[in-house]
């Protein structure tokens, strides 16, 4: 049984990592004795025997442990790893510990200080590090060959940060056990502990964090993004290389590379792509594509055995992606590539995007639909209509074979909105055929009605809006699809409208109907497509119903001309005339401050909607309009107030105001309701009436 590393507790910050290595792979229920064994002698945190982590069999037992502090505990550790190796077979040991931990709340205090003495937005100021026991252990001259080093120093990105590694020696069972572990040992110097926990638990000085695992080359991606510690570039890197340096103690690190994680590997599981992903741990074939040309990076690529026919595909496809699609002489070496990846793992899709690029941008569009056709993906076809949509729109009406119903099935709804616009802006003359294969789906109403804009002719624009409203009616809690929907149905009646087909204008305006309450503007246009064709009652009823919906333009829908004779009725001017006196009972939105807060809310006989706002929220700004307009409309039954946080910090704090933005309702100075986040109109109007109700 060989110990490497188990040494007393470094200092009180210290971070530990235990590896336990087996002669054979050892199942689940060994895996548990093992752990428990480690646990009670104190080689393995408690918080570590979940079986979470567990794999079926393994040949490793990993995980984080706290260095003891005197002898004893030595001993204990030593007569536990005596037992697993009489009992399960234990061969090796390794105990690393990296003795300290970013001080998270010293500074924060600092960035707090340096805020009050100088402006926020200096950006020369020194950057600084904060530790609880000096840096980490690191290491800048590794023993592996590793790629982008050390241009890392220079490129370093704290939203998107990771390493790729490749392991050799003996393959092991159980080696993403050890690895996972690892992964967890590297950072976490990173988290402090005395920082107060957050509702969702720890704070964690990234978003995410995780280790992506390629079983079939060995290889492993150690990544995070939004990596902020109060630490200095080059020592969170140079800290990493020692991680993985230590990696290397235990199996062989053969290659490896920083890098970052892709989308897919990070958030893939909310759309169900949960791998298997292929992890490149570095590319030798680009060192010698660049160094010696292209034969001799072939010659090698023909003779290795280190990397798979996927890896080098890969590499052919990054090798590829080096030589500009635009000018004719690097295009060609890049086709080149792409044809050795493709013929190397014909299911690279990276390798034929970056084909049909090229062949698009070189104005080899039938070679790229024929390409396309043959290999018979979708995911490819859509690829090259992609391409044309956003570089060549012109040549749209080329790619009638590649815009069939099934392809158009497969299509993302942005994908869909982008060549709907296209083809009606640069060849109208497909738009029929495009919009009648079409799928219906009550999910790409958006994406459809967005389209219509990008046509300057209305009649294509209503053709577009007339797709969009044959759709699926989506369901009210739809979001952006029932939007879209209900601003189609006003858009094309208000289309058919002004091209004078009052006839289609007043069918949309019947099919709106159900939902003009929804989307006031419908009335005004319902109104005026009734009114074309004479039926002056169905008319007037919308404008009161306009009037009663609280409609934003009543001003211009007073005197709207396309409304007949309606505007001189004297019920019309009498409606209008009790609109502008209520109109005249609301007051703007009213400012307020530590100082006006109690006059202008508390005291207020009215009760108030105050909105706690800031002008670096995001959420604050799209709400304000909506605040705006409750103003407008509140006609003397309550008050709008607004009050910007960072001026009045004391008001904010009185009313544990955390979130912006944050609206709260006020009834004879007392807090009846509150709403936290980003609403609608309808949906502050419940609040304030709820409020006021009770």
């Amino acid at each position: 049984m060989n110990t490497h590393g188990l040494s007393l507790k470094a200092s009180p910050f210290a971070r530990g990592l235990a590896v336990v290595r087996f002669r054979a792979a050892l199942d689940v229920a060994a895996q548990r004795r093992a752990r428990a064994c480690l646990a009670e002698a104190g080689a393995l945190d408690a918080g570590e025997l979940g079986d979470d982590a567990l794999e079926a069999w393994s040949c490793y037992v990993a995980g984080a442990f706290t260095p003891p502090d005197g002898d004893e505990g030595i001993q204990r550790i030593h007569a536990a790893l005596g037992v697993l190796a009489s009992d399960l077979g234990a061969t090796a040991a390794f105990f690393v510990q990296v003795g300290t931990v970013v001080d998270a709340v010293a500074a924060s205090a600092a960035e707090e200080a340096a805020l009050e003495e100088v402006d926020a937005e200096d950006d020369d100021a020194p950057a600084k590090s904060f530790w609880k026991a000096g840096p980490p252990p690191r290491v800048d001259a590794p023993t592996f060959p590793l790629e982008r080093y050390p241009a890392i120093l220079e490129d370093y990105d704290w939203q998107d940060f990771g390493i790729a590694l490749k392991l050799g020696g003996p393959a092991l069972e159980g080696e993403e056990t050890l690895l996972r572990a690892v992964h967890a040992f590297w950072l976490a110097p990173y988290v402090d502990d005395a920082l107060p926990a957050e509702d969702d638990g720890p704070s964690h000085p990234f978003r995410h964090a995780d280790m992506t695992m390629d079983a079939r080359h060995r290889a492993a991606l150690f990544w995070v993004d939004r990596f902020a510690p109060p630490a200095l570039d080059d020592e969170i890197i140079h800290h990493l290389l020692w991680v993985v340096s230590k990696l290397h103690e235990i199996v062989p690190v053969i290659h490896a590379r920083f890098d970052h994680a892709t989308m897919e590997m990070k958030y893939g599981a909310l759309t169900g792509n949960t791998g298997p992903f292929l992890v490149l741990a570095g590319n030798p074939l680009l060192a010698r594509f660049e160094k010696e040309g292209e034969a001799a990076a072939l010659a090698w690529a023909e003779s290795q055995s280190t990397f798979s026919r996927l890896e080098l595909s890969a590499m052919f496809v990054e090798v590829g992606r080096e030589h500009a699609p635009d000018e004719a002489g690097p295009a060609a070496i890049a086709l080149r590539l792409f044809e050795r990846a493709l013929a190397l793992d014909p299911t690279n899709d990276e390798a034929a995007a970056s084909l049909l690029t090229v062949l698009v941008a070189q104005d080899r569009l039938e070679d790229a639909v024929v390409r396309a056709t043959k290999w018979g993906d979708v995911g490819r076809k859509l690829h090259v209509v992609g391409l044309v949509v956003e570089d060549a729109p012109a040549e749209l009406s080329r790619l009638a074979a590649l815009t069939t119903r099934d392809v158009l099935e497969h299509a993302r709804g942005e994908w869909i909105g982008d060549l709907v616009g296209a083809t009606a802006a640069h060849a109208p003359e497909l738009l029929d055929d495009l919009l009648a294969a079409l799928p219906s789906k009550a999910d790409l109403v958006a994406y459809v009605f967005n389209a219509f804009a990008r046509a300057s002719d209305p009649g294509l624009q209503l053709k577009v809006l007339l797709r969009a409203v044959a759709m699926p009616t989506p369901a009210p809690d739809a979001g952006p699809h029932r939007t879209a929907y209900l601003s189609a149905l006003n858009n094309a009646c208000v289309v058919a409208h002004a091209m004078k087909d009052y006839a289609l204008a007043v069918e949309l305006a019947e099919k709106a109907k159900p939902y003009a309450d929804e989307n006031p503007p419908i009335h005004h246009a319902a109104a005026c497509a009734y009114a074309a064709v004479g039926e002056h009652v169905k008319a007037f009823l919308h404008v009161k119903q306009a009037v009663l919906a609280e409609y934003e333009h009543l001003d211009k829908l007073e005197v709207d001309t396309d409304l007949g004779p309606i505007p001189e009725w004297p019920e019309h001017r009498a409606l209008f005339a009790e609109w502008r006196a209520r109109a005249a009972k609301s007051e703007p939105v009213v400012v307020a401050t530590d100082e006006t807060f109690d006059d202008d809310v508390l005291r207020h006989e009215t009760p108030v909607l105050v909105d706690f706002t800031a002008s670096w929220c995001g959420p604050c700004q799209r709400l304000a309009p909506i605040v705006e307009r409750m103003a407008v409309t509140s006609y003397g039954r309550y008050r709008v107030v607004k009050v910007d946080v960072d001026e009045s910090e004391a008001t904010a704090a009185r009313f544990a105001v955390k979130s912006m933005p944050t609206l709260i309702v006020f009834v004879a100075g007392q807090e009846r309701a509150r709403h936290v986040g980003l609403t609608d109109k309808p949906a502050l109007e419940r609040l304030v009436r709820d409020a006021t109700a009770t």
